[in-house]
């Protein structure tokens, strides 16, 4: 549980950095960067909710989303960003062709 939940949460940054990546072209290390703020923000709104004592009543919105915020989530979020630099930068590095 622990395990795959944490995996989780880096692939979760890698992979949206992977979608925005095939999308849209934004300066390194914005894509990353980008990715990074989107987990935090749901880890932000976690914690609003559970503040403010708000349930997500969907089940599928609260397996993606989650619904407690947990500090080791914001470790796995940097883990993800720090992979995701690497892809960017490899990518960068990559010759065009």
């Amino acid at each position: 549980g622990w395990l795959r939940s944490f995996a989780g949460d880096i692939i979760a940054v890698v992979w949206v950095y992977g979608l925005l990546a095939s999308v849209v072209w934004m300066r390194p290390p914005m894509r990353p960067l980008l990715a990074l703020v989107a987990g935090l923000a749901v880890e932000a709104m976690q914690y609003v909710c559970q503040q403010a004592g708000w349930q997500v009543a969907s089940p599928v919105l609260r397996i993606v989303l989650g619904s407690t915020p947990d500090l080791l989530d914001v470790v796995a979020y940097l883990i993800g960003f720090a992979l995701a630099c690497l892809l960017e930068r490899r990518a960068a590095d990559a010759p065009a062709g």
